[in-house]
């Protein structure tokens, strides 16, 4: 009986053995399940790191590319905001001078006679030389045309004094015409007088 229990003693330690081989095996199977699954994460994980790095640098890249464009679209902005500041000084230089313009055109008659002895009150009589009285004439023109109005010049020849010439401004007033001499004297002519 001695050695019966030795042999039982020996099989439960046997089996002992046995249950501790199967759970260690157990254990590093599991484990080296868990290591190949680990494994494979760790794989993946250095591949998305890989990538992410990657894209990284693409973003790195990118986002100096949209750096230089913003850059660009800076001074772009900038010129663009001179470009309208001197489009606005030219608008409102070409408004004053298209004002002006409105002031004296269209050309006009005098509306009256009043109106007509007024402007030549102030800028008649005109001095000039013997023979430049044609440059008196067409210099009080030019101060009528600026001002708005129509005036003409004319040269007649002088019937009492041979290879002479008389110049003569004419204004249409109201329903009339005047001669205006340099001197600011006025000559008005109604139209039925005209109409003989």
């Amino acid at each position: 009986m001695k050695m019966l229990r030795e042999v039982v003693k020996r099989e439960w330690k046997l089996l002992g053995v046995a249950v501790l081989c199967l759970a260690a095996i157990a254990v590093i199977s599991v484990q080296r399940h868990d290591y190949v699954k680990l494994r494979a994460d760790y794989v993946k994980l250095q591949t998305n790191h890989g990538n992410l790095q990657t894209d990284y640098g693409n973003l790195q890249v990118t986002y100096g590319n949209l750096q230089t464009d913003y850059g660009k679209l800076q001074t772009d902005y900038e010129g663009l905001l001179q470009e309208e500041n001197g489009l606005e000084a030219t608008l409102a230089t070409t408004q004053a001078e298209l004002s002006q313009v409105k002031k004296v055109y269209p050309l006009r008659y005098f509306y009256s006679l009043d109106e007509l002895k007024e402007w030549v009150g102030s800028h008649c009589p005109v001095s000039y030389t013997e023979g430049t009285l044609i440059d008196a004439s067409l210099a009080l023109q030019r101060a009528a045309l600026s001002d708005g109005y129509i005036w003409s010049v004319f040269i007649e020849p002088n019937t009492a004094i041979p290879m002479h010439y008389d110049v003569m401004s004419c204004v249409v007033v109201d329903d009339g015409i005047c001669y205006v001499q340099l001197n600011g004297n006025i000559q008005y002519f109604e139209r039925s007088f005209l109409e003989r």
